[in-house]
């Protein structure tokens, strides 16, 4: 599992910022978004990351030939699901994915799935704005790792791993220079705020002061 993943990569540039600043997973966008790229750019673009990135395609209520098709072609690990894909359909790609949750809503038919995760998120891609995060709790009765997305920057970043305690965080909009570029500094800064903040949850958990605290 990743640890921080950055969406809308739409170059080979910007993925390899990605790369060289030690993004674990990259997001390339196959639905509707000023961040959409087409098979052609996503080819050129995973063929030149290491293997050791993970390369993730996103789709809205996609055809699932379609999805097996960019998968094979663009050479991607996984995919993330962000329509109204039923738990049966997804589990029946017979491909790794992640399913996109809106915070606040019920996600309770993905517990028994084959999802490697779910992303909590404000169901506004794109938008920069975040959700309440109290509500991202509800969902650790499912099982499941949770990715946090929505809104994150490099300022709320490194508070909003230590209130949710994520799995792993989603970055887009929040790393920009405009829709579908990256900013090089604001990369780095996301990069070294998320370290920073897993590694104090880290020791936090190892306290046994704060176990004790939590049961």
């Amino acid at each position: 599992m990743f640890r921080l993943k950055v969406c809308g990569i739409t170059c080979i540039e910007d993925a390899l910022l990605a790369q060289e600043t030690g993004v674990e997973a990259i997001g390339l966008i196959f639905c509707s978004s000023p961040r959409q790229v087409t098979m052609e750019q996503a080819r050129k673009i995973t063929s030149h990351l290491s293997p050791g990135i993970c390369k993730i395609g996103v789709f809205r209520n996609p055809a699932p030939e379609e999805v097996r098709v960019i998968v094979q072609e663009c050479r991607l690990d996984l995919v993330q699901l962000h329509g109204d894909e039923s738990a049966a359909w997804a589990d029946g790609l017979g491909i790794p994915y992640i399913k996109g949750v809106t915070a606040g809503n019920s996600a309770e038919g993905w517990r028994n799935s084959s999802a490697t995760a779910l992303l909590i998120d404000n169901g506004q891609g794109g938008t920069g704005s975040c959700f309440n995060w109290e509500l991202f709790q509800d969902y650790r009765r499912l099982g499941k790792p949770l990715v946090l997305a929505g809104g994150l920057n490099p300022e709320n970043v490194r508070a909003a791993i230590g209130s949710c305690r994520p799995d792993a965080v989603d970055v887009g909009s929040g790393v920009e220079l405009r829709p579908g570029r990256k900013d090089p500094v604001k990369l780095q800064r996301f990069v070294t705020a998320v370290r920073t903040a897993f590694q104090e949850l880290q020791e936090t958990e190892d306290d046994p002061s704060w176990q004790s605290e939590v049961g």
